[in-house]
């Protein structure tokens, strides 16, 4: 940042790798990276980060179960909630033995969302098991959006009209975020970064500022650590 140094961040996955959005009150930038690694200097600067990944897996030990909550909060939009691959079937390169494995461990089949992501999801499983000094948290931004807006959102992310509902929602709070999230439209081809991979980094970026400046609300799973001791848990900010 030109003045202040960066308090919260939000990440979102994309083709290219993370689309990372960070700020200190009304001041943004944004960064497209190719590896979670490559945030390091950002987060070590943050007192909030809020990633659109799972963290804290399901394995033979653990049974992730928070996203029944997140689904309750959604009604009418709960399919945009899907349960996470276990960490033995992250580590499967094809869907087929993916998708047996996570039926033998959890008792419940993987969606092919879930799998697709499956190297992210790897990633920043390996990067927290190596290293929990940041506050790396994670959200969703249905959720935030919703927290923020005070209802659920029923326009789909990759329209138009669900990009302007979701941008709108931004510029309400924050407009110069806004513009952040404007140029980051026009800088980046969408075969590396698609649009609503931009909105949605933007949104947790503001869902942690606000967070940090107001409230943050916190779902826990049930037995809130995995089996590697990771926090399970959701996260949103919302304004008071």
């Amino acid at each position: 940042m030109k003045q202040e140094k960066p308090k919260v961040a939000g990440l979102d996955g994309c083709p290219a790798g993370w689309l990372l959005f960070y700020g200190y009150n009304n001041e943004f930038d944004f960064q497209l990276i190719s590896s979670i690694k490559e945030a390091i200097p950002i987060f070590e600067q943050c007192r909030y980060i809020f990633i659109d990944i799972p963290i804290g897996l399901s394995s033979k030990a653990y049974q992730r179960q928070v996203e029944g909550q997140m689904r309750k909060l959604l009604q009418g939009r709960s399919s945009t909630i899907f349960t996470p691959p276990c960490r033995e079937a992250i580590e499967c390169k094809d869907y087929a033995v993916a998708n047996e494995v996570n039926r033998q461990i959890t008792g419940k089949g993987l969606s092919v969302q879930a799998f697709n992501i499956s190297k992210k999801i790897a990633e920043v499983d390996t990067f927290l098991r190596s290293k929990r000094d940041f506050s790396l948290q994670e959200s969703h931004p249905e959720i935030s959006s919703k927290i923020l807006k005070g209802n659920v959102l029923h326009t789909k992310k990759n329209t138009m009209a669900g990009q302007q509902e979701r941008r709108d929602i931004i510029r309400s709070i924050s407009p110069d975020l806004d513009l952040s999230v404007e140029k980051a439209l026009g800088q980046y081809p969408k075969k590396m970064v698609r649009p609503d991979d931009i909105i949605d980094a933007a949104m947790l970026c503001l869902s942690a500022q606000t967070g940090m400046v107001y409230h943050t609300l916190v779902w826990k799973d049930t037995h809130y650590f995995d089996h590697e001791g990771i926090e399970v848990s959701i996260a949103a900010g919302e304004i008071q």
